[in-house]
């Protein structure tokens, strides 16, 4: 088993990176749930906002990309989740407009996801709106630890840390050979 550790530089700092033959490790950076750093209009933990005709729990969390994640109680497809997240991507509460996530916890270390993503929509999976789900549990104190966040593209697993720092882990698949040239 070889392990190669990668660094990518981002806008937002260096990520590091460990793979392996079958997972990837990622260094997320931390969870900030201040307005500015979201960015938001205001403070958002489980705050009964309306959206449309309902009004429901908006938890706004920043990771370098803007979240906003709603906790429901029962069957995530059973609601029209889409029409929501396409209502809070762009509702005037965050003004680079948001990815929205809409999460049941299933139990103290498993939560059910849909994913919502700005610019794009319904999207199958995606690792920072496993990290927005996952410090969003850890701080309204519904999990902790390690989570296993289950979308309708694959498992991630999200390890938060008493700081909100995050460790984002997920399966490696091979799709092909790229070759980067600088121009």
């Amino acid at each position: 088993d070889s392990m190669d550790d990668i660094s990518i530089e981002l806008p937002c700092g260096v990520v590091r990176c460990q793979v392996d033959e079958v997972m990837v490790t990622v260094q997320m950076g931390r969870a900030s749930f201040e307005p500015s750093q979201v960015p938001c209009s205001e403070e958002m933990i489980f705050t009964p906002l309306p959206v449309g005709e309902v009004v429901l729990p908006l938890t706004a969390v920043g990771l370098g990309n803007p979240h906003c994640v709603v906790f429901l109680e029962t069957d995530i497809d059973a609601f029209p989740w889409r029409e929501w997240g396409e209502s809070l991507e762009s509702s005037p509460l965050f003004p680079n407009r948001t990815n929205v996530q809409f999460a049941r916890v299933l139990d103290a270390q498993t939560i059910e996801v849909r994913v919502w993503e700005r610019g794009a929509g319904e999207t199958a999976a995606s690792g920072s709106s496993a990290c927005a789900v996952a410090a969003a549990a850890v701080r309204l104190e519904r999990c902790d630890g390690t989570i296993r966040i289950q979308m309708p593209g694959g498992d991630l697993e999200v390890t938060v840390g008493k700081d909100y720092g995050l460790i984002l882990r997920g399966p490696v698949a091979y799709v092909g050979r790229m070759t980067y040239e600088a121009e």
